[in-house]
């Protein structure tokens, strides 16, 4: 399993060139966006000790996590984009990843 999203208006992979264009979509952000939060939280995900993969829910809102058990954690997205100092930590985390990516 990935971060990979296939299905909806959220579709996206953690590729660079996808990376970039969230990156370029956070930058020009102007408020809040659930959406852009829910972009910004799969492109971050990390497999850890606990979960393998994470994805947009059927209805696009929140975020489910998979475990490695076979069960799942639904929860909303951090809140990358709430204010102007919630999205400029957004686009160092995703100036960084991106930087980083192979």
């Amino acid at each position: 399993m990935s971060n990979t999203r296939t299905k909806g208006p959220l579709a996206m992979t953690t590729d660079r060139d996808d990376i970039a264009s969230l990156l370029e979509r956070v930058k020009a952000a102007k408020g809040g966006s659930n959406a852009l939060d829910m972009e910004i939280e799969i492109a971050l995900f990390k497999p850890d000790g606990l979960h393998t993969s994470v994805r947009a829910n059927a209805a696009g809102t929140k975020l489910v996590y998979e475990r490695k058990d076979g069960g799942t954690d639904t929860h909303w997205a951090g809140d990358y984009t709430l204010n102007a100092a919630s999205r400029e930590h957004a686009v160092a985390l995703l100036t960084s990843l991106k930087e980083n990516h192979p």
